[in-house]
């Protein structure tokens, strides 16, 4: 296994399904490929009114508007502030940060709560005042390195975020299990893990401290692969879901040698799973 060092250096190729609220956002964007074209086809019938059973509506819906902004499909515009006055968890914060930027926004007031849910630890707790896990700090750092955040910022501001963002990245860090994997009890390892090697990933380039993490961390997932570009033991959508976050986690680590083998064998498994009208459900 070989880290690279600037996330910069692959294609995420990417396609995501409603139903399975973003979870194929692994391999395809820019690929001529027809069945990618009937994915984001059937996508956007259901940008107005998504649906999924595995995902809230928010969820599901920044999802979907990430894939088709991934995909380069026009998006709808949809009214953030409403939704924002109502939410307080970070995850979902994170997600109408996210939204907004599929829709070429930037969303402030949702930054500025979320500086109320980092904890001293320099962790991120489910809402403010919660105890730090290293799923919901993941979220805030790869939305942060996905938006851009930073570079809408003043330099002061800028400098406020980049200390919050080593503080969270220091968290990180102080949560390996000795095997590699990230835990939370409620959740499957596999994607906890996922998001966490992610979240490393958007900062590697100038954060090399954290390669001695990245590379245990990598190993663990990659010790779970049973089968060409499967992980989970899941035959559902569920399943599926992991194993794309696992397969897009680990495609910046693969080798030269490999990356081909280990894109096409993700890319064949999920094409013989794809429906006739072009989703996954």
């Amino acid at each position: 296994m070989r880290l690279k060092s600037n996330n910069n250096n692959f294609n995420k190729k990417k396609l995501m399904s409603v139903t399975s609220a973003g979870i194929i956002s692994t391999l395809f964007t820019g690929l001529a490929h027809a069945d990618t074209n009937s994915g984001r086809a059937w996508l956007s019938t259901q940008e107005k009114t998504p649906t999924s059973g595995i995902a809230n509506n928010l969820q599901t819906k920044q999802a979907v508007a990430q894939s088709l902004k991934l995909l380069q499909s026009q998006t709808s515009v949809n009214d953030l502030t409403t939704i924002l006055d109502k939410e307080s968890s970070t995850e979902g914060l994170v997600r109408l940060s996210l939204l907004a930027y599929s829709q070429n926004e930037t969303l402030h007031p949702a930054w500025q709560k979320l500086i109320n849910h980092q904890n001293t630890d320099g962790g991120f707790g489910h809402v403010e005042g919660w105890q730090s896990n290293p799923l919901d700090t993941s979220f805030v750092l790869i939305a942060l390195s996905e938006t851009g955040y930073l570079e809408t910022l003043d330099t002061n501001s800028r400098q406020s975020w980049q200390t919050r963002i080593n503080k969270a990245l220091a968290y990180l860090a102080t949560q390996q299990h000795t095997d590699g994997a990230y835990r939370i009890s409620h959740l499957d390892d596999l994607y906890t893990s996922s998001y966490v090697l992610t979240a490393f990933t958007s900062y590697i380039a100038n954060q090399g401290q954290y390669i001695p993490a990245i590379q245990k961390l990598v190993s663990y997932l990659e010790s779970k692969q049973s089968a060409p570009a499967t992980w989970s033991g899941q035959s559902n959508n569920k399943g599926l879901f992991l194993d794309a976050l696992v397969a897009e986690s680990l495609y910046p680590y693969q080798d030269s040698s490999d990356v081909e083998l280990f894109r096409t064998s993700f890319e064949n498994r999920v094409l013989t799973l794809q429906n006739n009208d072009g989703s996954w459900q």
